[in-house]
């Protein structure tokens, strides 16, 4: 079990690091000029080029498993009406059965689905911030464009 900054208390799954490795190769890369005695020389770094659609759908998969433990129900259950509001436990409650039925596809679709009402519903409102009423419509529409990504895959 792993308590987190926001105090969930998690069961988290093993992470299959090997399966991971598969997703990305690492190469050095050019990170800029250093001064030395010498003159200028090159630094360089160590970066990950990684395939992202595989990430995604391993980072959805991995959701769905901690999703199908019921004590994570639970806790993140609590945490989510807790921070967004009661009204959005029915969504909730779709990612969990996206989790215990599904693929790591329903599961990315159920979150976005969760993500896009709260926008829809923020940006909605007549006492909101402009700049939150803003931010709210860009996650929105980059939600939409996952949602259309997702439904390419299904």
């Amino acid at each position: 079990m792993v308590t987190d900054g926001l105090g969930l208390k998690l069961t988290m799954p093993e992470i299959d690091e090997n399966y991971l490795i598969t997703m990305g190769t690492a190469v050095v890369a050019e990170s800029g000029r250093a001064a030395t005695d010498k003159g200028n020389t090159a630094s360089y770094r160590v970066k990950i080029e990684g395939n992202n659609t595989m990430v995604f759908a391993a980072v959805a998969q991995y959701v769905g498993e901690v999703l199908q433990n019921p004590d994570n129900h639970v806790e993140i259950g609590r945490f989510v009406v807790s921070k967004i509001g009661p009204e959005y436990e029915d969504n909730y409650l779709e990612i969990v059965e996206a989790a215990k039925n599904g693929t790591a596809l329903d599961v990315a679709d159920s979150c976005l689905s969760l993500v896009e009402e709260f926008a829809t519903n923020i940006g909605a409102q007549e006492d909101v911030n402009p700049v939150v009423a803003f931010f709210a419509k860009i996650v929105k529409f980059f939600s939409d464009l996952a949602k259309k990504i997702i439904a390419l895959f299904k």
